[in-house]
C-alpha cells in the first residue's frame, strides 16, 4: 500500500479526487484521513479491506473506509494518534510483528502460530512460499530451559545438544506428559540429580546437569536452535536445510568432500563479494555466458593481456566450474592466480553487459587492465582496513579496557565476581568479593558448582552469585564487575546473549533491578585477583563458604595490592 498523505493533505482529498467522494463539512471537521492505493487489478472490497485491517491496526477509536478511484481508498479515522501510527508504521500497542506477518497471521493462523498453521483454502503465493519452509522452522526450534513448566521431557526438543534436541533415553514409570519442572527443585533453582541419573542414560543425564539454570527461574522460551544466540539467520536456516538434504539423499555424490574443498578455497578468495557471487552463479550454471566467456574474440584478447596461463579448453571442460575445478584442485594453483582468473571473467561478464545495455565495450586488453586494477585497489582496501582495525584495537586495549581494580563512588560498593573451570572432574569454582568506596572487604563467598558448565556458563552464574549476595546482604546501589568481557557486553545490552546464559542473564536483570545496580563493567583479570583466587579454591571446600566483614587468609594479599595501587 502506498502512502499518499505526502501529497494529498488531511481533509482536502475530495477536491484531488475530483468529487469522487463527497466529504461534507461535518466529516472535514472531525475526520483525519488517509489515503491508500493497493497494487492490484482486481477490485477492492470496501467491506473485505476494513474487516482485514481492523484486528491488525487495533485502533484506540474506529475508522471507516471509503472508495477514492483508481483503487485508491480512503480511511477516516476518529482519532489523529491512530492515523499518524499507521502513517509511520508504528506496530500496534499488543505487538511489535511486521504488518505482512500481522495479515497473513489474521488469515491463516489466527489462533494458533507459524508453526501450527496449515496451508489454508485457496492460499497466496506468499503464503505457500513461506508454508514451504514450515518443516525446515520446525526442525531449526528447541525450547530454552526456564522453569521447566512449558517443556514436556519425552516429546519436545529442549536438549541444548544432539541432532534431534529430543531424550532418547527409554520412558520407564513416568508419564508421558511428564514435565521438565519435575526435573528441578524449585526452592534451590538446580536440577534434582539423582532424580536424572536414574531415569536416563549417562550422557543424556550429564547433558541435562549441564544446562544452566537461572535463580529467578524465568519462563520457557522457544529459541532457533542454529545460532548461538537463538536468533534466526538466513545463513544458519541454509546450512540446515542442506544438512537435512544430505541426510535424505545420501549417496548421490560421488567425493562430497573434494567438493566442499572447491567450495571453501572459492569462498575465501581474497575478491570483492559481488565477484563471489557472480563466480557461484558462472558455476551454478545460472549465467548465460558459461563457457563462452574464454571462447569469445574479445575474451581470448583479455585472457592473453593478463598473462594468466590457461591450458588450451579440451572435452573434459564444459564449464566454468570446471575450468575452475581443474585450476584450483587439480592444477593447485595459489590465492593469488585464482584472484585474477576469477576478477578476468567477472570483467568479461562486465563489458558484455555494458555492450548489451548500449555502452560502449572495452578492447581485451583494457578489460584485462581494469581487472588487474579493480583488484589491486580491493587488496590495497583490505590491507589499509586492516591495519586500522588493528591499531582501533590496540588503542582500545590500552585505553578502554580496565586493568586495575578501581573504588566505586562513595556510598556505594562494588561487586567483583569470576569463575573457574575443572573440565577433568565436572566441577567448576565460583568466587565473589564485595568492597566499599574505601576497598575495605564488606563481604566474599566461594562456592563449588558439581555441574559439566561451559566456560561462558560458569562465568554467567558468578554473576548471579554476586548479585545474589548482594541481595542476601540487603545492599542497594552498586556496581557489579567481572573478567568476561563477553557477559559484561551483555548485561549492558551490546550484544545478544547466548542461548546458553540467556536465562541466567534474564534473570541477572531481575535481580539487578532489585538491588538498584547502577553499572555493570569489565575488568581483566590482573584487577580481578581476590574473586579470581577464591573461584580457583572453590574445590577445597565441600559447601557454599562466606565470609561478612572477615578476610579469607588466601585472598589478603591481593586486596592489600589493589588498595595500594589506588
Amino acid at each position: 500500500m502506498e502512502d499518499l498523505s505526502t501529497r494529498w493533505k488531511k481533509l482536502s482529498l475530495s477536491e484531488f479526487e475530483e468529487n469522487r467522494v463527497a466529504l461534507n463539512i461535518e466529516r472535514k471537521k472531525r475526520d483525519f484521513i488517509l489515503a491508500g492505493k493497493f497494487f492490484t487489478r482486481r477490485s477492492l472490497n470496501v467491506e473485505a479491506v476494513a474487516k482485514t485491517f481492523r484486528p491488525l491496526w487495533r485502533t484506540k477509536g474506529g475508522f471507516n473506509v471509503t472508495v477514492g478511484g483508481e483503487n485508491i481508498l480512503l480511511f477516516a479515522f476518529e482519532l489523529e494518534v491512530d492515523a499518524e501510527r499507521v502513517i509511520h508504521g508504528v506496530a500496534s500497542p499488543n505487538g511489535g510483528n511486521s504488518l505482512l506477518y500481522r495479515v497473513l497471521k489474521a488469515k491463516y493462523f489466527p489462533t494458533s502460530d507459524f508453526v501450527h498453521a496449515s496451508i489454508g483454502h485457496n492460499p497466496s503465493y506468499t503464503w505457500r512460499s513461506l508454508i514451504s519452509a514450515q518443516r525446515l522452522v520446525i526442525e531449526g526450534l528447541r525450547w530454552r530451559v526456564g522453569n521447566g513448566a512449558n517443556i514436556k521431557v519425552w516429546q519436545d526438543r529442549w536438549l541444548p545438544w544432539g541432532s534431534s534436541h529430543s531424550v532418547i533415553s527409554p520412558r520407564m514409570f513416568l508419564s508421558a506428559d511428564t514435565k521438565v519442572a519435575d526435573l528441578i527443585d524449585s526452592s534451590t533453582a538446580k536440577w534434582k540429580s539423582e532424580v536424572i541419573d536414574s531415569l536416563f542414560i549417562p550422557h543424556e543425564a550429564e547433558l541435562i546437569k549441564s544446562i544452566p539454570l537461572s535463580a529467578t527461574l524465568p519462563s520457557d522460551k522457544i529459541v532457533w536452535a542454529e545460532t548461538t544466540n537463538g536468533n534466526f539467520t538466513v545463513k544458519s536456516a541454509y546450512k540446515l536445510a542442506a544438512r537435512l538434504f544430505k541426510s535424505t539423499n545420501c549417496g548421490t555424490t560421488s567425493d562430497g568432500s573434494s567438493l566442499r574443498k572447491f567450495w571453501k578455497k572459492l569462498w575465501s578468495l581474497p575478491i570483492p563479494h559481488k565477484v563471489r557471487h557472480f563466480c557461484w552463479r558462472a558455476c551454478r550454471d545460472t549465467l548465460l555466458t558459461k563457457v563462452k566467456l574464454r571462447r569469445r574474440n574479445k575474451a581470448q584478447e583479455a585472457w592473453a593481456a593478463s598473462k594468466i596461463h590457461l591450458l588450451p579448453l579440451g572435452d573434459h571442460i564444459d564449464s566454468f566450474q570446471d575450468l575452475l575445478w581443474f585450476e584450483m584442485m587439480t592444477n593447485a594453483a595459489g590465492e593469488e592466480k585464482c584472484s585474477r582468473l576469477v576478477m578476468i571473467a567477472w570483467a568479461l561478464w562486465c563489458n558484455r553487459n555494458d555492450i548489451l545495455h548500449g555502452g560502449e565495450g572495452k578492447t581485451g586488453p583494457a578489460v584485462a587492465l581494469w581487472a588487474a586494477t579493480y583488484l589491486q585497489e580491493y587488496w590495497s582496501a583490505i590491507e589499509s582496513n586492516s591495519g586500522a582495525v588493528s591499531n582501533w584495537l590496540l588503542h582500545l586495549s590500552e585505553t578502554q579496557m580496565q586493568s586495575a581494580w578501581l573504588p566505586p563512588l562513595s556510598g556505594s560498593f562494588k561487586i567483583n565476581v569470576d569463575g573457574a573451570l575443572y573440565p577433568t572432574n565436572n566441577r567448576a569454582g565460583i568466587g565473589v568479593v564485595i568492597r566499599d568506596s574505601q576497598g575495605r572487604l564488606m563481604a566474599a563467598l566461594c562456592r563449588k558448582i558439581k555441574a559439566p558448565l561451559q566456560v561462558l556458563e560458569v562465568e554467567a552464574k558468578a554473576y548471579e552469585a554476586g548479585m545474589l549476595l548482594a541481595r542476601h546482604l540487603g545492599l542497594h546501589g552498586g556496581v557489579l564487575e567481572g573478567a568476561s568481557l563477553t557477559i559484561s557486553n551483555v548485561l549492558k545490552g551490546i550484544s545478544i546473549p547466548p542461548t546458553s546464559v540467556a536465562a541466567t542473564v534474564e534473570g541477572i536483570h531481575v535481580l539487578g533491578s532489585e538491588i538498584d545496580v547502577v553499572n555493570f563493567s569489565y575488568v581483566r583479570r590482573s584487577g580481578n585477583k581476590p574473586a579470581h583466587i577464591l573461584a580457583r579454591q572453590a574445590l577445597s571446600f565441600v559447601n557454599d563458604v562466606i565470609w561478612i566483614e572477615e578476610i579469607p587468609c588466601c585472598i589478603q594479599q591481593a586486596l592489600i595490592q589493589d588498595v595500594i595501587g589506588l
